[in-house]
């Protein structure tokens, strides 16, 4: 995680991960929407995908969800009916 990153806890009801953090792009339109958490194991991608599309919501803004895990991140979005899925990758 980029240590200039600046994350804001986050209160969801019915998140599937612990600890949520959110950080905004800085674009003027559409910014993309970065939701961190973290995991006791490794996520499932329906779990990942689950939790992006409740958090998603048809909202319209590209969203990430990075899941960390034993210092791997999984990564879920950031658009489209059914978010690609991008495999365990260190951080």
């Amino acid at each position: 995680m980029p240590e200039s990153l600046t994350l804001a806890a986050l209160s969801l009801s019915d998140w599937p991960f612990a600890n949520p953090r959110i950080a905004w792009g800085q674009g003027a339109r559409l910014q993309l929407e970065v939701l961190y958490s973290d995991h006791t194991s490794t996520p499932s991608p329906t779990q990942l995908r689950s939790a992006w599309k409740a958090r998603q919501d048809r909202r319209g803004i590209p969203l990430l969800v990075v899941v960390l895990n034993e210092g791997k991140a999984y990564v879920c979005g950031p658009s489209g009916d059914d978010p690609t899925v991008y495999p365990a990758a260190r951080h």
